[in-house]
């Protein structure tokens, strides 16, 4: 690849979340890299940080159009390395580190609306008249994201949890 497409590349992405959330700096990007357990690391063009959903979505086609790979990234810590690259082929980290609101906390219903990148942590003591707890829980709930835990459906249901995640927003 042409050192002109890649920096093109770069630039698209950076007019879409803004030029401060792509990150090209290595010094920057290395912790997007490494695993939170330094067992897996690869190279990446960038690192990505939308804000929103819509964003997300055009990052999405820019990358789609261009045949770069997206590596999505909640908090980091998960156990076998599936949120850094590979570096195999063109990819980049999608960070969702800044989609972190807790939208929306409905107590009649027992529900909760956050964002993929809200941290775990700040889910569970989101509100105290919001008594239920959302049971995910990670070995590090300061970095864990929900986007991690919105895979893990199954083994919640299979452990008995009788809160988890009832639906999702996706970006195609």
């Amino acid at each position: 690849m042409s050192a002109v497409t890649k920096t093109r590349f770069v630039e698209a992405l950076a007019a879409t979340v803004g030029g401060a959330h792509v990150l090209t700096d290595p010094g920057e990007m290395a912790p997007y890299l490494l695993d939170w357990r330094k067992q897996f690391s690869g190279p990446a063009e960038c690192v990505v940080r939308p804000a929103s959903t819509g964003e997300v979505a055009a990052v999405v086609a820019q990358c789609a159009a261009a045949g770069v790979a997206i590596v999505p990234q909640g908090g980091n810590t998960g156990l076998c390395g599936g949120s850094v690259p590979g570096g195999a082929q063109r990819e980049i980290v999608l960070s969702l580190a800044r989609m972190n609101r807790i939208r929306a906390i409905d107590a009649l219903n027992d529900t909760l609306t956050a964002e993929a990148g809200c941290v775990l942590a700040d889910i569970q003591r989101a509100d105290g008249s919001w008594h239920n707890y959302y049971l995910p829980s990670g070995g590090r709930d300061d970095a864990a994201r929900a986007a991690r835990h919105a895979r893990d459906l199954h083994s919640e249901a299979r452990h008995g949890a009788a809160r988890f995640p009832t639906g999702h927003v996706v970006a195609l």
